[in-house]
């Protein structure tokens, strides 16, 4: 069977949204089948190339591609799920959140046409509802679906690249923040929090973005530089064994989709700390039990630092609740092929 997935990719990023495409494709050739990424240039902040590249998207159909035989279309992002196809399943990471969820929110850029934005709407709920199978990758997403586009879906979990290479290793006096530096990860709060977080403890921040020059401003004028580095990017066996050392891990993002570090942190046998408004973690993260679902509050993550430093016996324990329940969840990719192909 030959299985083309459609997507697109602002030229030198790769995250979560890329690894999860490459999976995908690997998974599907791991069952036998053919697969191809088909992959457009995109910008989220010039609306004259988004306008160019959902038109094309739109206009587009598979017969018109001179490609023979294309069995099977998966999308998984905004705007490769216009394509269409008679046989095409949808497996939706999110659509263009700063149309839906993130409007007239703090990380709205706002500015962009009303006229636009309206397209989109009416033609994710188009493309979206002619899928002939509908799922996204968390309970999250396929809420924002149902809330904004009356459509409902099915959740298919999935594993984080590379998971059987996380491993359970010591603890030791650090937090692990790993991730992009931008505004939605909330990086910010741990900064504040190191200033009242045990003395002992450092964090480590590890990712490139947009803020890194204003995160560690802030780390100097709140005078924690000596107990936040900024690693910037690092390899996959660094990322690792930052994972499996650490006392526990900080992802605190506002209303995720999925985000691997959840999974990556679980894998590694580490509470994670977490916010109620999070989204995805909090499918996964048991506060009390795998780690700590909190107001998104600086005094609040420093409390649950103290109580991490302070019982080392019950950090161990509740990580290894968190690769418990993750084990227990039994997520694997030939369940993931078998529905979407």
């Amino acid at each position: 069977m030959k299985v083309l997935i459609p997507t697109n990719q602002s030229p030198f990023v790769f995250g979560g949204a890329e690894a999860h495409a490459l999976s995908l494709k690997q998974a599907v050739e791991a069952a036998g089948h053919q697969a191809q990424i088909l992959s457009l240039p995109f910008s989220y902040r010039s609306e004259d190339l988004q306008r160019r590249v959902v038109g094309f998207w739109d206009a587009l159909s598979v017969d018109e591609l001179d490609i023979s035989d294309v069995d099977r279309v998966i999308c998984i992002k905004f705007p490769g799920y216009y394509l269409r196809h008679s046989r095409k399943s949808v497996w939706l990471t999110h659509q263009h959140r700063v149309f839906y969820d993130l409007a007239g929110t703090a990380h709205d850029p706002g500015g962009g046409d009303p006229a636009f934005r309206e397209d989109v709407r009416r033609l994710d709920t188009q493309h979206l509802g002619e899928s002939q199978r509908l799922f996204t990758i968390s309970k999250n997403v396929s809420a924002r679906l149902l809330q904004h586009n009356a459509l409902k879906s099915d959740v298919l979990y999935h594993p984080p690249p590379d998971a059987e290479s996380f491993t359970e290793g010591g603890i030791f006096p650090f937090i692990f923040a790993p991730g992009r530096l931008e505004g939605l990860k909330r990086h910010e709060i741990l900064i504040h929090a190191m200033v009242n977080a045990p003395a002992e403890l450092r964090a480590i921040v590890s990712g490139e973005g947009g803020l890194s020059a204003h995160l560690q401003s802030l780390a100097q004028d709140l005078g924690v530089t000596d107990r936040v580095a900024f690693v910037g990017h690092i390899t996959d066996d660094h990322k690792r064994r930052l994972y499996a050392n650490c006392l526990g891990v900080y992802f605190g993002p506002f209303d995720e989709d999925y985000g691997y570090v959840t999974l990556e942190a679980m894998l590694s046998a580490k509470p994670v700390i977490t916010f109620r408004d999070s989204g995805g973690p909090c499918e996964f993260v048991h506060h009390g039990e795998t780690g700590f679902v909190l107001e998104p509050d600086s005094e609040a993550v420093a409390g649950a630092l103290h109580q991490l430093w302070e019982d080392q016996a019950k950090a161990r324990a509740m990580g290894r609740n968190g690769k418990a329940h993750y084990q227990d969840l039994d997520l694997r990719w030939d369940r993931i092929v078998d529905a979407l192909v």
